[in-house]
């Protein structure tokens, strides 16, 4: 358990800790409880935290998706139903979950892994959900959103926690800004669900060991403040692995075109590919590896004319 207490002054900060001392110690713990006021071994303990959720995805197969969720109990129940999130966990076959939270808002986030591929997996899904959903109304009278926004996962169930009335309501006010309304049905979830799990080239590129690029905020850029307004973050450039599936959409030639003129100065032309990004990411993504692929992509055309030249199979005017 990670604990952060702050306060205005010393004396303040010294009696806090105490305080949070006399009430751990009669909790049995591995080690004994120890503050730290170091910036650096502060900077440490929160990494760790930090790096719960790509570490999961890291593990991922290729083809997969990492789901992250957020729900929250009373606090005074929060013990018994962490343990009944860990028991439904098992119970739908998700070994590589992960569970961290909030304690003082009663807030758990869980992290796992799921294929949107294959029929079978996806009703193994809906049946979790259905069940962790069910488990924090009807049990716990719990919130099926905590710090996060209701996305797909959750749009289906909005009116098991709020009831008739009031999702009737909701869905008259979001059809004014929405005519089409929210995307309650299972059908858009799992298809929406199946486009995101898909890999693109570039994607698999980028990966040492299994660790595959996912969609987290942890890489971060290794440049100068000076440099910092026209450099791409690492997290930034992996967007290459989402600009072919821009192709795919109606009308948008020329977005598209815009888009990857943009990313070739932004993303690729602009990379030191030092490898540095890899010493910040907790999973030791290194996005140069991606970049180095790219502009050796970019300059096939160039390679092809000279073997050519060299052949004598076109002449050099």
């Amino acid at each position: 358990m990670l604990v952060e207490t702050r306060a205005a002054d010393e004396a303040a900060l010294t009696e806090q800790i105490r305080a949070i001392e006399a009430a751990l110690a009669g909790t049995p713990t591995f080690r004994p409880v120890r503050f730290s006021s170091d910036p650096e071994e502060c900077a440490r303990l929160w990494n760790v935290r930090k790096g719960m959720f790509p570490s999961v995805g890291a593990m991922r197969r290729i083809g997969t998706t990492v789901i992250i969720e957020d729900v929250a109990f009373p606090v005074p129940r929060l013990a018994e139903a962490t343990l009944a999130l860990q028991r439904l966990l098992a119970a739908h076959g998700y070994a590589d979950a992960i569970i961290f939270g909030h304690a003082l808002e009663g807030n758990l986030h869980f992290v796992f892994t799921q294929d949107f591929n294959v029929a079978a997996e996806i009703e193994r899904y809906r049946g979790f959900m259905d069940a962790l959903c069910r488990m924090v109304v009807e049990e716990y009278d719990g919130s099926l959103k905590a710090e996060h926004g209701t996305g797909r996962n959750i749009a289906p169930f909005v009116e098991l926690e709020w009831g008739a009335d009031a999702y009737r309501i909701m869905r008259a006010i979001k059809q004014l800004f929405d005519p089409r309304g929210p995307a309650e049905s299972w059908r858009d979830h799992q298809r929406r669900s199946r486009r995101a799990s898909e890999e693109p080239e570039a994607a698999a590129r980028v990966r040492s060991d299994r660790r595959q690029v996912h969609r987290v905020r942890f890489l971060r850029t290794k440049v100068s403040v000076a440099q910092a307004d026209a450099v791409a973050a690492p997290a930034h450039r992996r967007l290459a692995r989402d600009l072919p599936s821009r192709a795919r959409g109606r009308g948008c030639g020329a977005r598209l075109e815009t888009m990857r003129e943009l990313y070739d100065f932004h993303g690729i032309d602009t990379c030191a590919a030092c490898g540095l990004c890899a010493t910040a990411c907790p999973v030791g993504i290194e996005v140069g590896v991606l970049i180095k692929a790219l502009r050796g992509r970019r300059g096939e055309p160039d390679r092809q004319a000279a073997r050519a030249l060299s052949r004598g199979t076109i002449s050099a005017r």
